[in-house]
């Protein structure tokens, strides 16, 4: 079990700390500030990824009662359907013009 230390033990062990009632010199004042920034930023950056996980987990959950209406399942399937009617059309004029070519 260690003892207790001294002051000038603690200083050596925590240089960038400061007791009460010393003056901040310039250099630790710059280091306050840069911390006070860094926090800021980060607290910046974090409620920016959270609003991005909420309109992400927004559109997700819009999308999948989008799937889950039978009138838009009804409509996706109809959009296929012309889409392959559409390309089995092209095909056949494709091959049609080629024949006569």
């Amino acid at each position: 079990m260690t003892g207790p230390i001294s002051v000038e033990e603690d200083d050596k062990q925590a240089p960038g700390l400061q007791r009460r009632g010393e003056p901040i010199s310039a250099s630790a004042e710059d280091q306050i500030c840069n911390n006070r920034k860094e926090k800021r930023k980060l607290t910046k950056k974090e409620k920016r990824k959270q609003k991005r996980k909420e309109l992400a987990e927004k559109t997700r959950q819009e999308e999948e009662a989008k799937l889950n209406d039978p009138e838009e399942l009804r409509r996706i399937q109809l959009e296929e359907e012309e889409e392959k009617e559409r390309l089995e059309r092209e095909r056949r004029e494709f091959e049609e013009r080629e024949r006569l070519f």
